[in-house]
């Protein structure tokens, strides 16, 4: 008879200890396919939730500016580039954006800010903060004297809806600025950072600040349909920048002891008959470089579940290892007869391994039914779970439990089993090396 029927046969010799071993293996894959797509559907929400908050998916700036942010790292004529970029199949949305350093003071009370000059309506097809307006109403393009300001903020210098506050900033150029604006609304951002020192205004009113005007911005902000093509997306920009990389500040006299050189900002310094000509650099980011600190946790995170991987096959093994010793001393007396009639131990070890494998692919396909069914119920009918965070609260992250199959999740469960079952047996086989025919054939 063949081996391969052989090892067949003897797995339903005993049905219960069969049954147990691969209702065990299916077990642990329906279990690890789930939690792994459910970590999937965590970090893609925390991805989600962090570049729909304010970050975006891309960003462009000048080389240099994303350390300081300063005025100096201002870029020019953007229209045709912000055109360009949206053209592109994987990108959502684009707005440009003005970032400044301010003060804001209400009667006895100020308080430091970042002031973000924003395009209401690009906005809202870049990011998600204006869900989180908790009084009045957001920003329209044609607003000049509002503002949105956080309620840490309006709490720390003792604002109100309708007040009207101040505002200073110093322009790119040195001049000091200060307006009077109205408060529009008040934003909960879900995020402490944020909370404690962005306020929002329009482009148009940030620009009159700054001294920027309506030619230059401090950043270009880019939504993408999806987190899957995002290197692709990034790389396809910077070749659209290429194209707008070499154009050129007024020219300055080398005479000229006003020409001020941000150290900060990249550029390069190109000497003519003229003067001299700046040439700006850029730099695309994409929220990996943004975000540090959500990478690290992602991958930390990555680190755990491949523990528990770990763990949980180590304990696979331990429990096959103990079946299939079972089952060797249970045929003890007729591997020595196979032996005594000319069967190697290669064979019976090689017969051995085929019921492992028979039994381990069984369990594979039976955890991987339970576990991509239990993955695709929660996919399409999330768990909601009640929450009282405030970036649950505002929509940028759903409080719910979510998974999300990939082939990580189904690869990773169904390798660890393969090579389970390999090594199983093969621990256990040392058995059958040290089997002497005589004594088998005699053992009871």
């Amino acid at each position: 008879m063949p081996i391969y029927k052989m090892a067949w046969r003897n797995i339903w010799r005993n049905k219960r200890r069969t049954g147990l071993s691969i209702a065990v293996v299916g077990f642990c894959i329906g279990i690890l396919i789930l939690f792994i797509a459910i970590i999937n559907g965590l970090q893609e929400q925390i991805i989600k939730s962090s570049v729909n908050t304010f970050t975006s998916y891309i960003q462009v700036h000048r080389k240099g500016f994303d350390k300081e942010k300063s005025l100096a790292g201002f870029i020019e004529k953007t229209d045709d580039m912000q055109k360009q970029i949206g053209k592109l199949p994987s990108v959502e949305g684009v707005t440009a954006r003005i970032l400044s350093s301010a003060l804001i003071s209400y009667e006895n009370y100020s308080s430091g800010c970042l002031v973000v000059g924003i395009e209401p309506s690009n906005e809202k097809k870049v990011t998600f903060f204006y869900r989180g307006i908790k009084e009045g109403h957001f920003l329209e393009d044609q607003d000049e004297d509002t503002i949105l300001i956080t309620k840490t903020i309006a709490q720390r210098i003792s604002a109100k809806l309708n007040s009207e506050i101040t505002i200073m900033v110093q322009g790119y150029n040195g001049s000091l600025e200060a307006r009077n604006l109205k408060i529009k609304g008040i934003l909960d951002l879900g995020n402490p950072e944020l909370n404690q020192n962005l306020v929002i205004v329009t482009r148009k009113t940030a620009g009159e600040l700054t001294g920027y005007k309506s030619q230059k911005i401090s950043e270009l902000a880019i939504r993408l349909k999806g987190n899957k093509g995002l290197q692709k997306t990034t790389n396809e920009i910077k070749n659209i920048l290429k194209k707008h990389k070499s154009f050129y500040g007024e020219l300055v006299s080398e005479k000229d002891n006003d020409l001020f050189v941000e150290e900060d900002i990249e550029d390069n310094f190109i000497k003519t008959e003229k003067g001299i000509e700046f040439e700006k650099e850029f730099e695309v980011l994409s929220w990996q470089d943004l975000l540090k600190a959500i990478v690290q946790f992602i991958q930390f995170e990555n680190s755990v579940v491949h523990f528990i991987l770990m763990i949980v096959y180590v304990a696979v093994i331990l429990i096959l290892f103990n079946v299939f010793i079972m089952s060797i001393m249970e045929r003890k007396k007729e591997f020595g007869i196979m032996k005594a009639v000319g069967t190697k131990s290669s064979q019976l070890i090689f017969m051995v391994c085929i019921e492992s494998f028979a039994i381990v692919i069984i369990g594979i396909i039976v955890g991987s039914a339970i576990g991509i069914t239990a993955s695709l119920t929660l996919y399409f009918f999330p768990l909601e779970i009640a929450s009282a965070v405030d970036i649950f609260n505002q929509g940028m992250l759903r409080p719910q439990v979510l998974a999300i199959l990939n082939m990580k999740s189904l690869l990773l469960p169904i390798a660890g089993a393969l090579i389970t079952g390999l090594i199983a047996p093969l621990l256990a086989c040392r058995e059958i090396t040290k089997l002497n025919p005589a004594e088998a054939m005699h053992s009871s």
